[in-house]
């Protein structure tokens, strides 16, 4: 599932998806245009 959110920020990108190993959903908050691109920067926040 992909939806475009418009924040103070900017516009994101949200992805939603599920792991096929254990069925567990996801999260993805993208800002810009990421593919093909090296070094990006990530942040990673678990509950």
């Amino acid at each position: 599932v992909e939806s475009r959110i418009p924040t103070a920020s900017g516009e994101f990108r949200l992805y939603l998806y599920t792991n096929n190993r254990d069925e567990k959903e996801h999260l993805a908050m993208v800002m810009g245009e990421v593919s093909g691109k090296r070094d990006i920067l990530v942040r990673v926040h678990s509950e």
